[in-house]
């Protein structure tokens, strides 16, 4: 077949030319892949096909989302959030929320970053997802068989030394670790119930490993609590079957976030609650509030009449 004279020696290309999208509020632009699979940002980001994701540009962290008209825009979170006016929590401390650290390296990021306040993290997701977050502390019942292992393996230590030294006096030191764990757990589920101690280098392993094991389960705790009951174990407080379960899944505190909005401008308070008895009494609180813009900073309150939005200049 022969070739027309204006193609002879021609070689004929075609390249893929990506379709743009301005991300609204963020003053970046998002470059659809070829294959479909999503969006690619700046050198090295990118955000996932239904074009929700994060980018992190100038210090500060967006979260991407894709509107009901197919528009891109992005909520603004700085890296470090600093007030003019700074946050003052419930104790009068100066103290400020802050957006955890972006990292590229660990798998749904973007569903990972926090907002940190009241000295509790919220996920940037269920947030502007949802509308709320919740974050819970340790378990205070878990916390004190820790505490009372640590104590019994100084004990296991004790004796071993007792068992080489015939002049070692292990009552005293025994005397000592049986007020450290009293105090410990007296103090915890708020009883004035002595435990049951022993001084015996044969029994008193036996003594410590009771209580752990009570502490190990909300079955044995229960059984360690009920009044009267067989496995009874003296220190610990009577309790029925409700109050067992409730002081075995108390936390230490409890805390809740939400996020609304008002325009471009996403604004929060957290709460937190906290406690350091299984009872969940006394119980006192922090709150605190953020906000956050997805407005550039270098956009002046004169835009607003022409295009609905403006910005801050400084900070928020």
């Amino acid at each position: 077949m022969s070739v027309p004279a204006d193609r002879a020696g021609s070689s004929q290309f075609a390249a893929y030319q990506p379709e743009t999208t301005a991300i609204g509020g963020t003053g970046l632009v998002a470059r659809a892949r070829e294959n479909g699979t999503g969006y690619d940002v700046g050198d090295d980001m990118s955000l996932d096909a239904d074009g929700m994701g994060e980018v992190t540009e100038g210090g500060g962290t967006f979260r991407v989302l894709k509107d009901a008209d197919g528009m891109l825009a992005g909520t603004r979170f700085d890296a470090d959030i600093v007030t003019g006016a700074m946050h003052l929590n419930a104790d009068g401390e100066a103290d400020k929320p802050t957006l955890s650290g972006d990292n590229k390296d660990m798998p749904g990021n973007q569903k990972g970053t926090m907002v940190n306040a009241v000295g509790a993290s919220f996920s940037v997701g269920d947030l502007l997802g949802g509308g709320s977050a919740t974050d819970t502390g340790d378990n205070i019942v878990d916390r004190a068989r820790k505490e009372i292992v640590k104590i019994r393996n100084r004990v296991a230590q004790l004796v071993a030394l007792a068992a080489d030294d015939e002049g070692f006096d292990l009552r005293d030191q025994l005397e000592t670790q049986w007020e450290n764990a009293e105090d410990f757990v007296q103090d915890i589920f708020n009883s004035s119930e002595e435990l049951e101690k022993t001084y015996s280098a044969s029994r008193v392993l036996d003594a410590f490993d009771r209580i752990v094991e009570a502490l190990s389960s909300e079955e044995a705790f229960a059984a360690a609590t009920l009044k009267d009951g067989p496995d009874r174990l003296q220190g610990l407080k009577n309790r029925n079957a409700s109050q067992a379960s409730q002081a075995f899944n108390q936390v230490e505190w409890t805390a809740t976030a939400h996020l609304g909005e008002i325009g471009s401008t996403r604004f929060g308070a957290a709460r937190r609650k906290f406690t350091n008895k299984a009872d969940g009494n006394p119980a006192t609180e922090r709150a605190q509030a953020f906000a956050w813009s997805t407005m550039q900073d270098t956009r002046r309150a004169t835009d607003v009449q022409v295009s609905g939005f403006a910005s801050y200049e400084g900070q928020t």
